[in-house]
């Protein structure tokens, strides 16, 4: 039992691995900030900065309209900016809930209350509409990039 709990005790966590690895390498691991792991402030941080994530709950299944307007309107209201949808089945089941989707995340009326467009300086170059949301796509991943590139034109009126 003895040996077992030494054992125990000898194991790293990854973490301790990956800081062993990144000294031995040369690397040197950043002061610990009390504000950065204190859990309170990093969620106020958090809240303030947004943290950059997407979601993709409306754009995985081919969900009736109604589904797809309430979970995008779900996710718009938790905070999330870029929308993620998955694409290569057929083109015209690709695009009508991109479109559903695009409607909602471009109008302003459905943005939550205190929370106004994204500066364009923030939005360059992401296709965002005018309320700075971002609509991406995921195509198969057995497709050829040529397939890839032809699909993604044909979907151009949606924005993604």
């Amino acid at each position: 039992m003895k040996g077992l709990y030494r054992l125990v005790q000898a194991r790293r966590t990854w973490k301790e691995e990956l800081a062993a690895q990144m000294e031995s390498e040369g690397f040197t691991a950043p002061a610990k900030d009390p504000a950065i792991y204190d859990k309170n402030t990093r969620k106020e941080e958090v809240k303030r900065t947004r943290y950059p994530a997407y979601v993709t709950s409306a754009g995985l299944l081919r969900y009736d309209d109604d589904k797809v307007r309430r979970l995008t309107l779900e996710a718009l209201h938790q905070g999330f900016n870029h929308f993620k949808m998955k694409v290569g089945s057929n083109i015209e089941s690709d695009l009508h809930p991109g479109r559903v989707t695009r409607s909602i995340i471009d109008d302003p009326a459905n943005l939550p209350k205190g929370r106004n467009p994204r500066s364009p300086s923030i939005i360059e170059g992401k296709n965002a509409g005018p309320t700075g949301n971002v609509l991406m796509i995921g195509p198969n991943q057995v497709w050829d990039v040529h397939r890839v590139v032809e699909y993604v034109k044909r979907l151009a009126v949606i924005e993604p």
